[in-house]
Parts: structure tokens; C-alpha cells; sequence
């Protein structure tokens, strides 16, 4: 049994939950950054293609859509904004499907993973669709409904990945039964976890507009040349976007162990499977 995968499934305060979230990623981030990398690759040489032939503006390949700009409502950015958004539904089952993978064994074929993904893409594109139309609605129309449904949606990913819910109504049911009585840990885990990665957000950024400054000294003093300093920015975007992007659900799915553990006694039971 290795330390990774026995102490992965266990019952924790918020706190302990966010610590061991960023134990794991630090010993696990390697594996990680390769998995979406995988996948976010192909998909920003898509866009970059579709720069280079002029059908999105440069600012569009890490950034499609912005909900304050007019402009922005175009078919194409439509299009992308979905395109972007099926990434993020995949690239949160990825990590999903990697920690259930990690309770049980210590070599992982990240094959396997992208495999047994995969073999739930129709249910994690349909449900994650409807709870973010349901999530958005919700926050346009009142806030407080939003809100409310972000929270009981909240385990959406691990339900269909690790529980096989292939509908809406599976998941909800699902959801109300392991959230009743955990709201009050649910907000202080979305709200301590998201300032964690705002803070880390903010800070990479202003470190990677420090190496751009560098950077456009020294290639301007050497050949004479000023690079792009907006390739430059949002290529640093795209880095961070990836190093932080696995974080909200790795704590998501601990939290999701967690709830199971207390109510149904699942550390127990994967105790019971790695003995």
C-alpha cells in the first residue's frame, strides 16, 4: 500500500482537506501537467491555426469569449466558448478519474485513464452543459439561486465518473442525498479555495510580466528585434491556466471523499480493497 493512495480517501475538516489537496498535487503534478497537456495542446495549435488563417483574433486563443463585450457574441466565439468549455469538462474528469485511479494503485497508465474518461465523455458533456445552463440562469436571474445550484451540483464530475450517474436527475437526487447538512462546509471550501487560487493566479501572472520585461530587454538589446509582447502574455496565461487548473477539483474530489467517507463509510471500503 503506498502513502499517496492511504491517505487519499479519508475524513477531514476544510483545512485538512486543502492541505492534502496540495500535498497531492506536489507529489503528484508531473503526472498531471502531462495529462492536460494532452489535451490542451492540440487544442490551442487548433486555435492557433484558426489565428493564422483569420478567423479569431489573437486574444482568442487562450481568451474566446467575454460576456461584457458585445462583440464577443459572434457564432465563431460561440463555438469556441463551447469548445473551451467541453475542454474543461474533460480536463476535470481527467483529474477525477487520475485520483480514483490513485486509491487503489500506485503505477497509473494514464492511457487507462484518458480510456475510462472517455468511456463517460456523453454523460459529462450532457450533464455538465445542463448544470452550467442551470448555474448560469440561476446567477443571472436572482444570484442567490446560482450560487445555491453551483453548491448542489458541486460533486457533478466525481458522481458521473466515479458513480456511473449517466442523467441529470441521477446526479441531483445523488447530490441532494450527499450534501444534506454540508453546506456550511461546502461554502467555506469553495470560498478558502478560490482565494487560494486567486492569490496563486495573481502572483504567477505578475511573475511571468517580470520574465516578459526580461525577456524583451534582452532580445531587443541582442538582435535588435521586439518580440510580441501579447504572444508573450497570453502564453503565460495559458501556463498558469494549466498549473492551477487540476487544484479546484482535486479539493472538489477530497471533499467528495470526504462526505462519502462520514455518511457511507468509503475509507473504509477502499481500505478494505488495497488490503
Amino acid at each position: 500500500m503506498n502513502s499517496v493512495s492511504s491517505g487519499l480517501v479519508a475524513r477531514r475538516n476544510i483545512i485538512d482537506t486543502i492541505d492534502a489537496g496540495l500535498s497531492f498535487y506536489r507529489q503528484e503534478y508531473q503526472s498531471l501537467v502531462a495529462l492536460l497537456l494532452w489535451l490542451f495542446l492540440p487544442v490551442y495549435g487548433f486555435k492557433f491555426l484558426l489565428y493564422k488563417i483569420g478567423a479569431i483574433d489573437i486574444e482568442h486563443i487562450f481568451n474566446t469569449f467575454n460576456f461584457f463585450e458585445t462583440s464577443s457574441y459572434t457564432f465563431t466565439n460561440i463555438l469556441m466558448l463551447l469548445l473551451d468549455q467541453c475542454i474543461n469538462w474533460f480536463s476535470g474528469g481527467l483529474i477525477c478519474q487520475f485520483m480514483l485511479e490513485r486509491t487503489h494503485e500506485q503505477n497509473i497508465s494514464p492511457w487507462r485513464v484518458v480510456k475510462k474518461t472517455c468511456a463517460s465523455i456523453r454523460p459529462l458533456f450532457w450533464i455538465s452543459f445542463l448544470s452550467t445552463i442551470l448555474i448560469a440562469t440561476g446567477l443571472v436571474l436572482c444570484f442567490i439561486p446560482g450560487v445555491w445550484l453551483f453548491l448542489q451540483l458541486l460533486f457533478t464530475t466525481p458522481l458521473i465518473l466515479m458513480e456511473g450517474c449517466k442523467t441529470m436527475t441521477q446526479v441531483w437526487q445523488r447530490s441532494q442525498k450527499l450534501m444534506r447538512l454540508e453546506w456550511g462546509r461546502a461554502i467555506g471550501l469553495v470560498a478558502i479555495t478560490w482565494l487560494l487560487l486567486g492569490i496563486l493566479g495573481f502572483s504567477l501572472t505578475y511573475l511571468f510580466a517580470g520574465i516578459y520585461s526580461i525577456i524583451l530587454e534582452q532580445i531587443a538589446w541582442i538582435g535588435g528585434l521586439m518580440p510580441d509582447f501579447d504572444v508573450l502574455k497570453l502564453t503565460g496565461g495559458a501556463i498558469v491556466s494549466v498549473l492551477l487548473l487540476p487544484m479546484q477539483m482535486i479539493f472538489v474530489t477530497l471533499f467528495y471523499f470526504d462526505i462519502r467517507s462520514r455518511k457511507e463509510g468509503f475509507d473504509l471500503q477502499v481500505l478494505i480493497d488495497q488490503l
